[in-house]
């Protein structure tokens, strides 16, 4: 029988965000409430992950809270509904309405200023046009000493992981994209995806749709310009974290317990990794909102 200590984790991805958030409130004071936003919280399930083990983890309160946007053109219409469902089924004394919420694009995001302790996101980042707005935003909801993690992919990705067309979020004209996208099909180099070709669906149809995906669906972001951006709304950017999720990937196809504890810092692993496996899948981008600069007590 499963418990909130054995439950085995829905993905590589979420165990990575739980041992993150696990390590890094191993150096806040003992009984201090730990309050959790998920960005983009699409099906739940990493909600549902971090309510039942982060607990157990770090022997703190949890409180997890969600919200997800009705125009990405990413999910079905019905899906908000289903994952407040499948929330109930895990806990259901839990107010998950009240926890949860569903805005637009454009909408501030839906909590006050220094509302919650720590922000995350999984597979997000690539979908964010206006990367300084998130930024901000996970800023202002997140208080002082907090941190933020987020998962995703970087325009350096060699594949664009929806399709499986390599290269194909790096062709800025929809022309040449279509164009380089049909080439790619009928020479079979797709390596496949969620949004991979399917039976029936004719070579064209395929690219024109695709293409379309990967310019309003998409926007991939560099490291410097997420760096930038990050210190822009006051965070202190750094990759840390980045190597663990290859090292979990083994232990997950092994079947192991993935929920644990990371060892922290390693800047020069994190630093002569980053680069190579950005070109492989997604890094991890780790935020703290510090900055201890004091201008009157050092110039």
């Amino acid at each position: 029988m499963l418990t909130p200590a054995t439950v085995r984790p829905p993905s590589v991805m979420h165990a990575h965000l739980v041992n993150i958030i696990a390590t890094e409130v191993r150096r806040w004071e003992s009984g201090r409430r730990l309050r959790i936003l998920d960005v983009g919280c699409g099906d739940g399930r990493f909600l549902g992950f971090a309510h039942q083990r982060l607990p157990v983890l770090t022997g703190r309160s949890v409180e997890v809270y969600g919200f997800d946007v009705s125009d990405s053109g990413l999910q079905r219409s019905d899906f908000f509904a289903r994952t407040i469902d499948r929330l109930k089924d895990i806990d259901s004394d839990v107010d998950w309405t009240g926890r949860l919420h569903q805005i637009t694009s454009a909408d501030p995001w839906p909590f006050a200023d220094g509302a919650v302790d720590v922000v995350v996101s999984n597979q997000v980042g690539e979908h964010v046009r206006e990367i300084g707005r998130f930024l901000a935003e996970a800023a202002r909801v997140t208080q002082p000493g907090g941190f933020s993690a987020h998962v995703f992919p970087l325009r350096s990705y060699t594949v664009e992981g929806h399709t499986g067309i390599p290269f194909a979020h790096r062709i800025l004209s929809h022309d040449l994209r279509e164009t380089y996208m049909r080439a790619v099909v009928k020479m079979g180099l797709g390596v496949g995806g969620p949004l991979a070709r399917r039976p029936g669906e004719s070579i064209s149809a395929f690219a024109t749709t695709r293409s379309d995906y990967v310019s309003f669906e998409t926007s991939y972001h560099t490291w410097r310009q997420l760096a930038d951006a990050a210190c822009g709304a006051g965070w202190r950017p750094s990759y840390r974290y980045t190597p663990n999720v290859y090292l979990l990937k083994a232990a997950y196809l092994a079947g192991k317990d993935l929920a644990s504890f990371y060892h922290r810092p390693r800047p020069m692993l994190d630093a002569v990794s980053f680069r190579p496996l950005s070109y492989v899948s997604s890094v991890t981008i780790f935020l703290e909102r510090e900055n201890i600069f004091d201008a009157d007590a050092i110039c």
